[in-house]
């Protein structure tokens, strides 16, 4: 599903656009601190590390991302590069499947 503000910032022009692009630029960056907060507790005794990896690796692969999205849109299209953008978040969704975080070995207690 498309984020209001994004799809906001596509269908509007000037101000609206600028204010709805912050908004949703502050919700995107918003997910870093629970992703950090994800990793300490799946690292424990490595925090350090596990904000390293976490921070370090997201902004690699969204460099990488973009770049790669650029040259999508080069050669296909805008619409074929935004297309492809629900690809690598389906990818994250598969792979947080597979974690072993620790919520998931809890029975409900309801």
């Amino acid at each position: 599903m498309l984020d209001p503000a994004f799809y906001r910032f596509f269908t509007s022009s000037g101000t609206v656009a600028i204010i709805a692009i912050l908004l949703f630029g502050f919700v995107l960056w918003s997910t870093f601190a629970v992703a950090v907060a994800m990793s300490h507790e799946l690292l424990p005794q490595n925090v350090g590390l596990a904000s390293g990896i976490m921070l370090g690796l997201a902004i690699g692969f969204g460099g990488l991302g973009v770049a790669v999205n650029g040259m999508i849109a080069d050669h296909y299209s805008l619409a074929a590069a935004l297309g492809t953008i629900p690809i690598p978040i389906a990818g994250a969704v598969l792979l947080l499947l597979v974690l072993p975080y620790p919520w998931k070995s809890l029975k409900n207690p309801w």
